[in-house]
């Protein structure tokens, strides 16, 4: 479980999808169990290289701003908060945790079962 390939082959997808890059996106709200496996998560979409995760999550402000799982997890609604996440970031209306004006952000969530689907969504302000 050191490596998330389905949530790696759907950010690949969305983002071909969208015609953008990892480094096109403003702001991550990537869903994760585990602050591990949010580390995972943020090397699948190639925000971080591979054993970079943790480094990114204490380093890049633009990688769960929300807190993600730490913030409190959900199971059956963790995509749906990542992406309510996102839409506050996109808005203007995260408060504290605003990250300037974000005009693209990628939001994900995961099945409960070994998270061996993943959903990826990129979400642009308007």
């Amino acid at each position: 479980m050191a490596k998330a390939t389905s949530l790696q082959q759907a950010a690949e997808r969305a983002m071909a999808e969208a015609d953008v890059s990892v480094g096109d996106v403003d702001v991550f709200e990537l869903d994760g169990m585990t602050l591990y496996d949010e580390a995972i998560a943020f090397e699948a979409v190639g925000l971080a290289p591979l054993g970079g995760g943790m480094a990114a999550l204490a380093d890049n402000p633009r990688c769960n701003p929300s807190g993600g799982s730490a913030a409190g997890y959900c199971p059956p609604a963790m995509g749906l908060a990542r992406v309510v996440e996102a839409v506050f970031q996109l808005r203007g209306t995260a408060g504290a945790i605003q990250q300037g004006a974000p005009r693209l952000a990628m939001a994900s969530g995961a099945s409960l079962v070994a998270a061996q689907t993943h959903t990826v969504i990129l979400l642009e302000a308007v």
